[in-house]
């Protein structure tokens, strides 16, 4: 109902993750991440998604744009430096 209730998308996000279904799972993180481009989480999922389709060099960059935005978000700066 509420289009910009990012819990929603992030959620579905994760259940195309969870069954391996990334490229579905990668347009949902996308979608989060153009409502609303300062929230960490949805760049740091759609990181977790890129890498999962071997897209390296788009995962180590949305892991630093989470861990840009979100300086707690220390498993984004560690998967960033882990691409390197």
């Amino acid at each position: 109902i509420d289009y910009n209730f990012m819990d929603a998308h992030m959620y579905k996000g994760q259940v195309f993750y969870d069954l391996k279904k990334y490229t579905e799972a990668a347009k949902i993180f996308a979608l989060v991440t153009s409502i609303s481009p300062t929230y960490a989480d949805g760049y740091f999922w759609l990181g977790k998604t890129q890498e999962a389709l071997q897209d390296r060099p788009g995962a180590k960059l949305n892991y630093e744009r989470a861990f840009g935005l979100d300086k707690e978000l220390l498993e984004a700066r560690a998967a960033a430096e882990r691409l390197k």
